[in-house]
C-alpha cells in the first residue's frame, strides 16, 4: 500500500515528463540572464485534441526538482521494503538430467 501511495505522488512528474519529452519547448531569456521555459503539449486521441501548457521559471524548476528528489527517494525506499517483505529468492537452476547408463 505504501508503494502505491509513493507511485501516486510520482504522477505529477509523469505529466511533466510528457511535456518535456513529447512537447515543444521555448526558452525565453532576458539580457540580465533570467529565463523562463514554456512547454506546450498537443495530445491526440480518437475523438479529441487537447493542448496544455506549462511555464517554468528558476524558482518553479527548483521546487519541481526538490519534489522529484523526494518522491524518487520515497519510492525507492518503499520498493526496497516491498521486495524485502516478499523475501524474493531466486529459484535454483535445475541441473541437466542424469544420463542413463547403457547396459
Amino acid at each position: 500500500r505504501l508503494a502505491l501511495q509513493s507511485l501516486d505522488r510520482f504522477q505529477p512528474f509523469v505529466e511533466l515528463r510528457n511535456h518535456v519529452c513529447h512537447g515543444a519547448m521555448t526558452v525565453y531569456l532576458t539580457r540580465d540572464g533570467r529565463w523562463l521555459v514554456e512547454l506546450k503539449l498537443v495530445q491526440l486521441t480518437s475523438s479529441t485534441i487537447t493542448t496544455s501548457q506549462v511555464m517554468i521559471d528558476p524558482c518553479a524548476a527548483q521546487v519541481k526538482l526538490n519534489g522529484l528528489r523526494s518522491v524518487v527517494q520515497s519510492l525507492s525506499a518503499q520498493l526496497t521494503n516491498l521486495c524485502a517483505s516478499l523475501d524474493v529468492q531466486e529459484a535454483p537452476t535445475p541441473s541437466a538430467p542424469a544420463v542413463q547408463a547403457s547396459g
